[in-house]
């Protein structure tokens, strides 16, 4: 049968979504599919359940990703890979990361039903601990790519269980993690679509955003020094004052990422002794940047690491990501994906990270956004429409279809 037969069952798609979203809800309404869970393992055997359904052969590696694998036509090639995750925040929603391994489903149901097959296999992977729920998060793509610190196995989780003790709870035999991993051009591409987390595609009532790279990002710790002194008897010209320092360099944060076109974010702030009669002898806060060219992120460091040492602050980096471009040419055939179906689009960043970020180290990757009610996600609150979420599918069904024939 011909490729222009097939098509999104977007009934199905809805009813997959809604199926899973009976695992892990809680009375307020919010998810509670948290890494490793047995809601979480509950989920994951309905997706398994989906995929063979779709005409796909199950496994489960060794960090237990669910991989279905529907055949293509030259055993050869590396398989183009659709992959997201299921696993939720506390009290998440039933969008992020869900909708993503299911339209990989309908996408690979589509082409079953009309006896199609492409010239590369097609992989949907369901990751496990996405979310930093699991320490560091990202767990079964860090595997799969080489790149899990074996440190956190010893965290403590939101169980109380030690990571390695809650790992091997879920059936997870730590030494043989090894076997989850791939090589360098193992895939031939990876796609992932995904909510748009930032409510630009809702406000602006577009349909899909073709995600043209993953911001980097980098974390700080900063001290400011102070004289702690009486509140009371102390004049405001003769203090000292640690909270002042960290005050404008708070600002300073603002208006270096405004300047730059980046955001950045003081995200905590620790004032000592914290006494409402005692001005602050130190303060500790801790602030991130996001971009996507990481030349701009090194301007913006470079600024604000001027700025710590005329206020005598210490400045240290304690985490940095860099950022990930999009592959030209899988975010082309995306392009096209959005023409095909007849569906608006704008190329876009994505300013949060995924699996997509993890799996750039071994094969080009690029997204989809579809547009998600005002922004909100990893909440009860987050909200798909249901032609939200059949738009993706299909965008995805026409992009896979088109990136077959070019690569």
């Amino acid at each position: 049968m011909a490729l222009e037969t097939c098509t999104i069952d977007g009934d199905r798609l809805n009813f997959e979504l809604a199926e899973l979203g009976k695992i892990g809800l809680g009375e307020e309404g919010g998810y509670y599919r948290e890494a490793f869970s047995q809601a979480d393992m509950d989920g994951r055997a309905l997706v398994e359940v989906y995929m063979k359904e779709a005409g796909m052969a199950v496994t489960r590696d060794a960090a237990l990703n669910s991989v279905g694998r529907y055949e293509g036509q030259d055993e050869s090639l590396p398989p183009i890979v659709i992959g997201s995750h299921t696993d939720t925040v506390p009290r998440g929603g039933n969008y992020d990361g869900a909708l993503g391994v299911l339209s990989g489903i309908a996408v690979v149901r589509a082409l079953f039903l009309a006896g199609v097959r492409l010239k590369h296999a097609v992989e949907i992977i369901n990751f496990t601990g996405e979310e930093a729920v699991a320490p560091g998060g990202t767990f079964g793509s860090r595997v799969m790519t080489k790149h899990f610190n074996e440190e956190l196995l010893e965290q403590t989780v939101y169980t109380g269980d030690t990571f390695r003790e809650h790992l091997e709870k879920a059936g997870v035999i730590i030494e043989k993690l090894a076997a989850a991993e791939r090589l360098q051009g193992s895939a031939a591409g990876y796609v992932e679509l995904h909510i748009e987390q930032g409510g630009i595609l809702d406000e602006e009532n577009i349909s899909i955003g073709v995600v043209s790279g993953i911001v980097g990002f980098r974390r700080y710790r900063l001290v400011f020094p102070g004289t702690a002194n009486h509140a009371g008897t102390t004049p405001m010209d003769k203090r000292d004052d640690a909270l002042i320092k960290a005050a404008r360099f708070t600002l300073a944060v603002k208006e270096t990422a405004e300047r730059h076109g980046i955001v950045g974010t003081v995200g905590t702030l620790q004032v000592d002794p914290g006494a409402p009669n005692v001005i602050p002898g130190s303060v500790e806060i801790t602030f991130e940047m996001r971009g996507l060219d990481d030349s701009v992120i090194d301007a913006a460091q470079k600024e604000l690491k001027s700025s710590a040492d005329e206020l005598k602050a210490s400045f240290d980096k304690y985490s940095h990501k860099p950022s990930v471009i999009s592959s030209t040419e899988i975010v082309g055939a995306l392009e096209e994906g959005c023409r095909k179906a007849g569906l608006d689009y704008i190329v876009m960043p994505s300013g949060a990270g995924h699996d997509a970020n993890l799996m750039a180290r071994i094969c080009p990757v690029a997204m989809l956004f579809v547009p998600n009610r005002d922004g909100i996600s990893h909440s009860k609150d987050e909200y798909a429409t249901p032609e939200a979420c059949v738009n993706g599918a299909r965008a995805l069904l026409h992009g896979i279809i088109e990136l077959d024939k070019q690569i």
